[in-house]
């Protein structure tokens, strides 16, 4: 695998060769069938731009975001293809379970595979997987066109941030469609600064590494940071109370009396890393951000109880992964 870099007159061109690490679950019209397209991809690059663009400002971040990206009066300040991928064909098949643990309900006791437990949604427990994916070490290019140099840094960033802590497609919270490219450099994130009113690098940000980074397998490494998420994630409530979960991530499907429509995603990124040679490690990033903000619910007891529930989380994060943090 490899990027080049070339120019033609005034126009700058990246070129990246891409390897799927764990599977990827990308739908088009058909969401049952798998299917990698540009829309997707940007997507992705502005969420994790917005994530470490620095910009406090929100009406400065918007407008710099339509700027790159475009709005509905212009077009975007590059442009991006994906190549060399329509042979690729997707697959529909179970998963690896990786580790399993034992879960207690009030009819039965069954033993579910971490893996599984991520990919909620993707499959069910008598039919298994219903979507259809690109299965870890799929390759594509991607190819990047820019007018100017400033630009490219700022989408260039975005895109390797999201190589070492994101993914493409569905459930990529929880540690699916990671990607690698040769040599990626180390995006220069900020942590420090506010928090915002959505999820973004801060000074309350935190990364969590496995001690491990020699794992043979893509589903060790994702079984490790997975089991660490769920059993930190479990311990912030007695059995059968939510309130503190429900503060994270929105619904609870256990809960009975959750609200369906009310919904907002957890501020933790699971991923897998390659470092090659099939030797893989796990991480967990944790943004947070004030939670509720501009909202009629919000108030500063509730984004207390917000912060002290990220708190706990955190510190069980760390001691699961035996003092993996950074």
């Amino acid at each position: 695998m490899g990027f080049k870099l070339s120019r033609y007159g005034s126009r700058i061109h990246k070129e990246f060769e891409v390897e799927v690490v764990t599977p990827m679950f990308l739908g088009g019209a058909n969401v049952t069938r798998a299917e990698l397209r540009v829309p997707s991809l940007k997507g992705m690059l502005r969420f994790w731009w917005r994530a470490t663009s620095g910009i406090n400002d929100l009406g400065a971040m918007k407008k710099r975001e339509g700027e790159l990206f475009g709005d509905t009066s212009r077009k975007a300040l590059f442009s991006v293809s994906i190549e060399n991928f329509e042979d690729t064909d997707p697959v529909l098949a179970n998963l690896p379970k990786g580790k399993s643990f034992e879960v207690r309900s009030r009819r039965r006791t069954f033993y579910l595979g971490i893996i599984d437990y991520l990919a909620y949604g993707l499959r069910d427990h008598k039919n298994g997987y219903h979507r259809q994916h690109f299965p870890a070490g799929t390759r594509f290019g991607v190819r990047f066109t820019f007018s100017r140099t400033a630009d490219a840094d700022e989408i260039l960033r975005a895109f390797y941030t999201l190589v070492h802590f994101g993914g493409l497609g569905a459930k990529t919270r929880n540690g699916f469609g990671c990607i690698r490219i040769s040599n990626p450099p180390k995006p220069a994130i900020a942590f420090g600064g506010p928090l915002g009113v959505f999820s973004a690098a801060s000074e309350a940000s935190k990364l969590f590494i496995t001690p491990r980074t020699d794992y043979g397998r893509w589903e060790d490494a994702l079984s490790a940071v997975g089991m660490a998420y769920k059993d930190a994630r479990l311990d912030l409530d007695p059995r059968h109370f939510y309130g503190n979960r429900s503060l994270l991530a929105k619904p609870i499907v256990q809960d009975p009396n959750a609200n369906p429509n009310e919904r907002h995603a957890k501020p933790y990124y699971l991923h897998v890393g390659c470092l090659g040679n099939k030797r893989y490690y796990g991480q967990i990033l944790h943004m947070p951000y004030r939670y509720m903000a501009g909202r009629p619910e919000y108030s500063d007891t509730v984004l207390e109880r917000y912060q002290i529930a990220c708190r706990k989380m955190d510190q069980k994060i760390k001691q699961l992964l035996a003092g993996g943090s950074k």
